[in-house]
């Protein structure tokens, strides 16, 4: 049922080398130099994975009656040669539900929607890392499309032409800004790699659930942000330029000062936060055992100017004197609130 050919080389095949596989659902040709598709090999397959292919013709299309599963990614299809792998709007491939374009040369978005609108089966597509840079103001889709990844292309904006009725988007590394559609069954949204500043209302999307934003020039999102998505369970957003707004507590000794750690705390901090002289907000420093001045490297000049003065707090050694250490924090907790 599954014949799995991948990676060798091969150039051309007999034409009726299959001939005796009469139950040959199941066909992977990728990773080799074909670059023409014989139609006698297809007439039961449900499932064809192909690379080397500029061009399937229409002939070979029509028959793959059973055909599910159609990958093409990889190989050196244009938007005119795909117009002929699928036939243009001639009705083919009735029963296709997965299509996979990644990785080519495919530059209209209006040309590959147009093409996919007559698969009344399909439920996932596949055009990332393609030159797409254009989305018109509108597209038609298959009623069923769930799934569509375009990532990896050169989109600087979206419009409606995104279908009402995905489920699973992925936008990843292209140049967006904003995303202001609304997509009311959408389940997993994939933005990493694109210019977003702050995060889309989650307006757009009361469904949502899980919404990933890494590497993007986010610098805070919040209580209000987050509030506006009413499912969301998962959210990734590291790898981004956040700035910290709220109270700094950092806790000292001996070991950390001296470890690369306290560059990072530092960092983190912005530095600025030590004297409160930016945003009116100061850092609260604990020593967790005695430390002196002298103690931390020069490079920590801020840290070295606040062990100067008082304006820290010091772990007690001693036991009794622990419910006074607590009760001074609250209440410097509580002046940097006030």
């Amino acid at each position: 049922r599954c014949y799995y050919l991948p990676g060798n080389g091969l150039a051309e095949i007999h034409p009726s080398a299959f001939d005796s596989l009469w139950s040959l659902e199941q066909l992977d040709l990728s990773y080799n130099q074909l670059t023409m598709l014989n139609h006698k090999w297809f007439s039961k397959l449900e499932a064809l994975q192909q690379s080397s292919v500029f061009v399937m013709p229409c002939l070979t299309s029509h028959l793959l009656k059973n055909l599910q599963y159609l990958d093409l990614s990889d190989n050196l299809l244009t938007d005119l040669t795909l117009v002929e792998t699928l036939c243009g709007t001639t009705q083919t491939l009735k029963d296709i539900r997965v299509l996979n374009f990644s990785g080519n040369a495919l530059k209209s978005l209006s040309t590959v929607s147009r093409l996919v609108t007559k698969f009344s089966k399909l439920t996932h597509l596949d055009i990332s890392r393609t030159g797409y840079s254009f989305m018109p103001s509108s597209c038609p889709w298959p009623s069923t499309l769930r799934f569509l990844n375009i990532s990896g292309a050169k989109f600087t904006a979206i419009t409606p032409c995104l279908p009402q009725t995905l489920e699973v988007l992925d936008l990843s590394n292209n140049n967006l800004k904003d995303f202001t559609l609304l997509l009311p069954v959408l389940r997993e949204l994939y933005l990493s790699g694109n210019k977003f500043l702050r995060l889309p209302s989650g307006l757009s999307f009361p469904n949502l659930q899980t919404l990933t934003i890494q590497s993007n020039t986010l610098n805070m999102f919040g209580k209000t942000d987050l509030q506006s998505y009413q499912r969301l369970d998962n959210l990734q957003a590291g790898q981004n330029k956040f700035v910290c707004s709220c109270d700094f507590v950092s806790f000292v000794q001996l070991n950390f000062v001296q470890s690369d750690w306290c560059r990072y705390e530092l960092d983190f901090s912005h530095f600025w936060l030590f004297d409160g002289q930016a945003t009116g907000e100061a850092a609260i420093l604990i020593l967790l055992e005695p430390l002196s001045k002298d103690d931390v490297p020069k490079r920590f000049y801020k840290l070295r100017k606040l062990m100067s003065s008082t304006t820290y707090l010091e772990w007690p050694q001693e036991e009794e004197k622990r419910e006074e250490f607590w009760s001074s924090l609250r209440n410097a907790l509580r002046g940097n609130d006030n």
